[in-house]
């Protein structure tokens, strides 16, 4: 739970940043640029907490496109 607060918390306070710097690419890869900006904030989210570790980089990505495929439907259902 407290992973989920801290991810939360940086992608609330920088999330929209990364996405504006991103806006050109976002629009040239439809969207899919987020992908890469959520793997970005499990690795900050990973350097913050101790108890919080990502192994590989593998696990990076299957992460961080759980949570873009999660977040697409999310919005597209409401």
């Amino acid at each position: 739970m407290v992973v989920a607060v801290v991810y939360s918390t940086i992608n609330y306070l920088t999330g929209w940043l990364f996405m504006l710097l991103a806006f050109p690419l976002m629009i040239v890869t439809f969207g899919l640029f987020k992908f890469v900006i959520n793997a970005f904030l499990l690795w900050i989210t990973d350097k913050l907490m101790e108890d919080f570790e990502i192994n590989s980089i593998g696990t990076t990505l299957v992460a961080a496109c759980l949570i873009t495929l999660v977040d697409f439907f999310l919005h597209k259902i409401f």
